[in-house]
């Protein structure tokens, strides 16, 4: 029980920790999720990928760049801790 009570305080941690523009709505997983696709299917991990790079572009970074490879980083992160709070039911 200690361990499950850890395991949910950190991915909430993680979560807050997240840059707020990866959160709700604009978070991979949940766009990808909204279109009805399955998270262990090949269309949802395109649909994650191209999603990332929709974000990141429209936050003005240029592909190729440092800051691109950080902001998909970001949204990586942001995407995997929201499956995990969907998969433990949050």
């Amino acid at each position: 029980m200690i361990r499950y009570s850890f395991i949910v305080v950190l991915l909430a941690m993680l979560t807050a920790c997240a840059a707020q523009q990866t959160t709700g709505s604009g978070n991979p997983a949940n766009i990808c999720r909204d279109k009805g696709l399955e998270v262990d299917s090949d269309a949802y991990k395109s649909c994650v990928a191209e999603a990332t790079n929709n974000e990141c572009t429209a936050r003005g970074l240029q592909q190729g760049t440092d800051e691109f490879s950080k902001c998909q980083d970001e949204m990586r992160k942001a995407t995997f801790t929201r499956q995990q709070l969907q998969m433990r039911g949050y």
